[in-house]
């Protein structure tokens, strides 16, 4: 509800929830691997930034679209299996081709990287952003990439708002404010 009531706001023009303020520092990563990949020998275990957000994320925080699409209401349920990962990630399983529509999937731990069974949870691609610095000013960025699960999916206890706005951002933070948002600009 929250969300809904922050998008409606004066000169709001997009709005989301985020696992991840970027340049907060508040960043996990995870092992992801795609279907098919087999690493080499004494290849590291690949593991981007994990972020989980809700439809309308990437075009708050202006994040531009590369192939396939942004998360929308299709992504918004526990069961959805959509991802969408930028584009260093799709450069390194995907150098010669398009990401969008192949499967990948996060391995409980190392020793799983390679095995696959009944079991396996798998992911579609469903686009590739740009990528994004998303950790603080002072933090190494990790060039392996990031992926994006929806936030239905992948709902974290922490979470943040992120707001794209035409207005005066003071104006915005004052409305923010009103209907109890708690609030620290970026």
């Amino acid at each position: 509800r929250s969300l809904e009531t922050i998008r409606r706001l004066p000169g709001v023009t997009a709005a989301a929830i985020t696992s991840a303020v970027p340049l907060s520092g508040n960043y996990q990563s995870g092992i992801i691997m795609a279907e098919g990949y087999t690493p080499e020998p004494g290849e590291p275990v690949i593991s981007g930034i994990r972020v989980a957000v809700t439809p309308g994320y990437f075009e708050a925080v202006g994040t531009s679209l590369v192939a396939g699409r942004y998360f929308d209401d299709r992504d918004n349920d526990s069961a959805s299996t959509s991802l969408i990962i930028d584009e260093a990630l799709a450069r390194r399983f995907w150098p010669n081709g398009d990401a969008v529509g192949h499967r990948m999937f996060r391995p409980e731990n190392p020793r799983q990287i390679t095995s696959v069974d009944s079991n396996t949870r798998w992911l579609t691609v469903v686009g590739v952003v740009r990528f994004a610095k998303l950790r603080g000013p002072a933090a190494i960025e990790v060039t392996t990439g990031a992926f994006y699960l929806p936030y239905a999916v992948s709902a974290p206890r922490e979470f943040g708002y992120v707001v794209r706005s035409h207005a005066d951002n003071s104006a915005v933070i004052g409305e923010l404010a009103v209907v109890g948002i708690p609030v620290a600009p970026a």
